[in-house]
């Protein structure tokens, strides 16, 4: 039996979103481990790494200002930081 994940607030994340989180984060981690990377980088430049590339695939597409308004005012009053 699968787990049925659960918003704040209560509501169930739908299909959809678990597919599109489930293939970004793939997609990102396929990326970052075929590339060869310093051997000396640790936790720290390896958080920047991820960071980062997170920052580029996510911000290709930009939404509209409002939309991006939205989110961070729905992110700050559901406390989902």
């Amino acid at each position: 039996m699968s787990k049925i994940l659960i918003k704040k607030g209560g509501e169930p994340m739908t299909r959809e979103q678990r597919k599109f989180i489930t293939d970004l984060i793939g997609g990102v981690k396929k990326h970052l481990l075929s590339k060869e990377i310093p051997k000396e980088w640790n936790g720290l430049e390896l958080r920047w790494y991820i960071a980062d590339h997170f920052r580029q695939v996510v911000f290709e597409k930009v939404g509209n200002i409002k939309r991006r308004r939205d989110y961070l005012n729905t992110m700050r009053v559901n406390n989902l930081y």
